[in-house]
C-alpha cells in the first residue's frame, strides 16, 4: 500500500489516546478507530507509522498489529479470549 500521509501522532487525554495520520484517526482492519490506553503505546505506534517509507509494510509495525487485533478481535468478546 502506498503511503499517503505526511505526519503521524496521537491526540486525546489521559487513558484514551487515538493514533492519527495527518490529524485523521488510524482505523483498524475492521474499521474501528485505533485508540490505546497509554501515551507511551500511542507514541510507539505513531513512531511505527512515521518510520514507513513510500510504501506501508504492516510486517514492520508489530505494535500496530497487536493493538488492532486487541480492538477488533478481543474487545468484542473478552470472555471468550480470557476463558
Amino acid at each position: 500500500m502506498k503511503r499517503r500521509y505526511a505526519a503521524s501522532g496521537i491526540a486525546g487525554s489521559e487513558g484514551d489516546y487515538p493514533v492519527e495520520l495527518d490529524g485523521r484517526p488510524v482505523m483498524t482492519p475492521a474499521h474501528h478507530p485505533l485508540r490505546v490506553p497509554s501515551r507511551t503505546l500511542g507514541d510507539a505506534i505513531a513512531g511505527e507509522w512515521a518510520c514507513q517509507g513510500d510504501r506501508i509494510d504492516p510486517s514492520t509495525m508489530p505494535l500496530m498489529r497487536l493493538a488492532a487485533t486487541a480492538i477488533d478481535r478481543v474487545a468484542p468478546h473478552p470472555a471468550r479470549v480470557i476463558a
